[in-house]
């Protein structure tokens, strides 16, 4: 990939949530490899072997969201694991093509019910918040272009080796 196809800008003072922006290009990239992830953008962690897993709780749906996902992440030995309740909100484009943006938008904001109803689940891990988490992508001749924007606050404290 040329390098001035992938931008990313991240805000972290230390001290509270952190904010992502990313844009990605990806020429030769092919609507068949990205199609499991159109499909599901949750089973990415199915697929890799990651400490993040996303369980979509079936069924958990409010009037105006598409999913109710569990984040849950394993952290290293004396870090606290976290967990992250989302709400999502998903548009797919009717048709492929240059100007058929796709996308999948999450926050925590709204799930207080779910914390509560879930609590056995979460268990002892910090309870993160994500304010919004937002992907876009959409096929072009050639490739997939991806735009993100992200703030959350994973909550207590976390060594920046991770």
């Amino acid at each position: 990939m040329d390098d001035r196809n992938f931008i990313a800008k991240v805000k972290d003072d230390g001290n509270g949530p952190i904010t992502m922006l990313s844009h990605i290009k990806a020429d030769g990239f092919t609507w068949e490899q990205f199609k499991p992830f159109y499909e599901d953008p949750y089973s990415m962690d199915k697929v890799y072997e990651m400490r993040i897993k996303s369980n979509k709780l079936e069924g958990e749906t409010t009037e105006t969201t598409s999913s109710t996902i569990l984040v849950k992440a394993k952290m290293p030995p004396m870090v606290w694991n976290r967990s992250t309740m989302l709400l999502g909100y998903t548009k797919k484009a009717d048709e492929a093509g240059p100007d058929s943006w796709n996308y999948e938008f999450v926050s925590s904001l709204g799930t207080e019910a779910f914390v509560r109803k879930y609590k056995k689940e979460i268990g002892g891990d910090v309870l993160g918040f994500t304010h919004l988490n937002m992907i876009m992508w959409r096929q072009y001749d050639g490739g997939i272009e991806l735009q993100q924007i992200a703030q959350f606050d994973m909550k207590g404290w976390i060594p920046m080796v991770i």
